[in-house]
């Protein structure tokens, strides 16, 4: 059976709601990290309780409306996403887990159970019914005070399972977006792909406006980063230049002897 721990992407995805029913939390945590349609993913919800007869048992389609963890982690099995439930102890904030998580937790896609809701979580981007299905940075997350409960870490892809419906979707157009917010979440992908290319991790304290980039070396490089919104392109671009020679441009990036650079220009 094909099976594949690498996820490609770092980054969630925007959620396409291509019905005209309301997209309620689980499906829209998942359609952000398999970037499915949300009429895949309901097809997939009724699949998980009613088994791929579902069709010929109802007249109607079932509604989609709360979803448990068990059948949360089976609709992303059917989609072709494996991994685990974690506990978090303590029971955290979501603003506390977010700042604590681990290595794991920050390196691979997420689905957050905080009290009676699901968020999804990539990186440094996070989605949920609150931001409307889009793309934001962890910074910008509402209800932040919730207190996480488990968390679902997907570890890798498999083959998917069929997805079985009762009948065609009637597609609809995506909610207008503003061109800065897909051209944000594309330029994070590109910096993320980059970065993970050369060894370097980054990370950013909430409400920092710099952009702290750890380099295999032992190196640290900031960059500005109170643009708004926060330029992934330009934090690229800074990075790959200053890997581009082996001693970096004095007038372009100033070393304050301690292995910490400084890029002086936006």
């Amino acid at each position: 059976m094909y099976q594949s721990t690498n996820l490609h992407r770092l980054t969630l995805h925007f959620v396409e709601n291509d019905t005209k029913a309301k997209a309620f939390c689980g499906p829209t945590a998942i359609a952000a990290v398999t970037g499915k349609s949300i009429s895949i993913i309901r097809d997939a919800c009724r699949m998980a309780p009613h088994d791929s007869n579902w069709p010929a048992r109802f007249l109607r389609a079932p509604n989609v409306r709360g979803i448990t963890n068990r059948e949360l982690e089976t609709v992303l099995n059917t989609l072709g996403y494996i991994g685990r439930w974690v506990e978090a102890p303590g029971r955290p904030t979501l603003a506390a887990w977010l700042d604590n998580r681990n290595a794991e937790q920050r390196g691979n896609p997420c689905i957050v159970n905080v009290t009676g809701h699901y968020v999804a979580v990539g990186g440094y981007m996070f989605v949920d019914t609150f931001t409307k299905g889009q793309v934001v940075e962890i910074d910008e997350a509402p209800r932040r005070r919730k207190r996480v409960q488990r968390v679902f870490i997907v570890t890798g892809q498999v083959a998917p399972s069929a997805v079985v419906s009762k009948q065609p979707a009637a597609r609809v157009k995506m909610a207008n977006k503003a061109p800065w917010e897909c051209a944000r979440c594309r330029d994070y992908a590109d910096f993320a792909r980059y970065a993970r290319s050369v060894g370097a991790t980054w990370h950013k304290e909430r409400g920092d406006d710099e952009l702290e980039i750890r380099l295999a070396d032992g190196r640290r490089l900031r960059v500005v980063h109170s643009v708004l919104p926060d330029d992934w392109g330009n934090a690229q671009r800074q990075l790959e230049d200053f890997l581009s020679t082996a001693e970096p441009d004095p007038d372009r990036f100033e070393d304050d002897g301690d292995g910490e650079w400084y890029a002086l220009f936006v």
